[in-house]
């Protein structure tokens, strides 16, 4: 099953986030994706957000694809929106059974760069995927630097369906001496269902910084269609 490159939404807007496993594009203009998500359940319009994404991939060779994509986030009443536009690659380094790696490189308006490794073990009906990336910023004389790391579990219920849990952690190398740097960011659930030949549904529940002063709920939902 495919899955959005999220993390090039997330190192400029940090809009939509979803579950999923990743494969290579197939060759050419082969992949379509569509995703809206919220969060801040039950708090007033100005502290939530809703965002929309967009999303294009296409497969270079067999290992090796591309893909750009559109994010707009702001909150329930529509103010300060912000948008970002990010293109990265994605590389298959091993494809085998029952061990996968795979790298991927972004960047987009705003000028973070984000490099991360996608390391999943799978056997017939279950996986576990350790996802890892790191993104630079350029905020005026300083560079600034965080590492974001999710572990997941997955498992096939059917040919058609799929279900996820995870957990993200988010290490800030530039934190001030006051603040953590390691942040337990949030635990989610989620599941990808092959509706359709060629048209995945992806949908998503979240429990955003269990470990803050403010924890919210969210949710996502999102589209796949394989063009080709």
């Amino acid at each position: 099953m495919n899955r959005l490159l999220l993390l090039t939404a997330l190192a400029t807007t940090g809009a939509v986030h979803a579950l999923d496993t990743t494969e290579n594009f197939d060759p050419g203009f082969s992949d379509l994706e569509v995703y809206f998500s919220t969060d801040g359940l039950g708090r007033l319009p100005e502290e939530s957000t809703v965002a929309f994404e967009t999303f294009c991939g296409m497969g270079i060779t067999g290992s090796l694809g591309a893909f750009v994509s559109a994010a707009f986030e702001s909150d329930r009443h529509l103010a300060e929106p912000e948008d970002a536009l990010s293109m990265g690659l994605f590389l298959t380094a091993v494809d085998g059974d029952p061990l996968s790696l795979d790298f991927y490189w972004s960047t987009g308006t705003g000028g973070a760069i984000t490099a991360g490794t996608e390391l999943n073990l799978v056997s017939n009906i279950a996986g576990l995927q350790l996802n890892t990336a790191v993104t630079w910023e350029n905020r005026g004389d300083a560079i600034l630097a965080s590492t974001w790391i999710q572990p997941l579990f997955h498992r096939s219920l059917s040919d058609r369906c799929e279900v996820l849990a995870a957990a993200d952690v988010v290490y800030d190398q530039n934190a001030a001496p006051d603040e953590d740097e390691m942040e337990f960011v949030s635990v989610s659930g989620g599941f990808n269902y092959a509706a359709f030949d060629g048209i995945e549904l992806i949908g998503q529940v979240d429990w955003i910084s269990p470990d803050g002063d403010d924890p919210c709920a969210g949710f996502s939902v999102g589209m796949i269609a394989t063009l080709q």
